[in-house]
Formats: C-alpha cells, sequence, structure tokens
C-alpha cells in the first residue's frame, strides 16, 4: 500500500494539485471515493484491506 500511498501523491509532491482527488487521472478516485473507473483493477493487497469498499475505506 506504500506504493499505492506514493504514486497518488506524486501530484500532490509536484505542486501540481493540493489534493489527490483533484488529478483528474489518480487512482485515488477509485481507491478512495468509489467511482468507477474502467481502467483500475485493484491491487490484492488493497482488497485484503477489508471484505467491501465501505470496510477498505
Amino acid at each position: 500500500m506504500l506504493v499505492s500511498r506514493y504514486i497518488e501523491l506524486n501530484p500532490v509532491r509536484a505542486n501540481m494539485v493540493e489534493h489527490p482527488a483533484e488529478y483528474p487521472w489518480s487512482s485515488y478516485h477509485g481507491n478512495t471515493l468509489n467511482k468507477d473507473v474502467a481502467l483500475l483493477s485493484p491491487h490484492h493487497c488493497y482488497l485484503s484491506l477489508g471484505a467491501n469498499q465501505e470496510a477498505r475505506k
């Protein structure tokens, strides 16, 4: 999960946005905001955080 966090925070570190949700191509939208992202395949580590999306948040 550290790698996912690193990737999702890259636009913030690069001063492109203030929050990862502001970056339109971030996996943050699918992983945290529960938006359907066709190109996003959840990593098994992410899926192991809980039985459903609400538990994983």
